[in-house]
């Protein structure tokens, strides 16, 4: 008997941080935000068509979603995108 609570101890060790590293993976675009972001999406090739806002990964679809300055929110497949920027962070 003691044999099995033995090793449903050392599964639960096992598996705790492939859980840990899970929820993170989930949670942590949530949580993220990439403010003055630039998007051109396929076909995209002059700045104006351009997409630029605020960035954001939807944490059910794994979609962007970026929230231009009119307040609109535009939301597209990762494999749509040609080229991303952001400006680099000020220390």
């Amino acid at each position: 008997m003691s044999r099995n609570r033995q090793s449903a101890g050392w599964l639960s060790v096992v598996m705790l941080p492939f859980i840990v590293m899970l929820l993170v993976w989930a949670v942590a675009p949530a949580l993220m935000t990439t403010e003055d972001a630039t998007v051109y999406l396929e076909g995209c090739t002059e700045p104006a068509c351009a997409l630029k806002g605020d960035l954001n990964v939807n944490i059910f679809t794994r979609h962007y979603e970026l929230k231009q300055a009119d307040g609109s929110i535009v939301s597209f497949d990762p494999e749509n995108i040609a080229l991303m920027s952001w400006p680099a962070p000020k220390d």
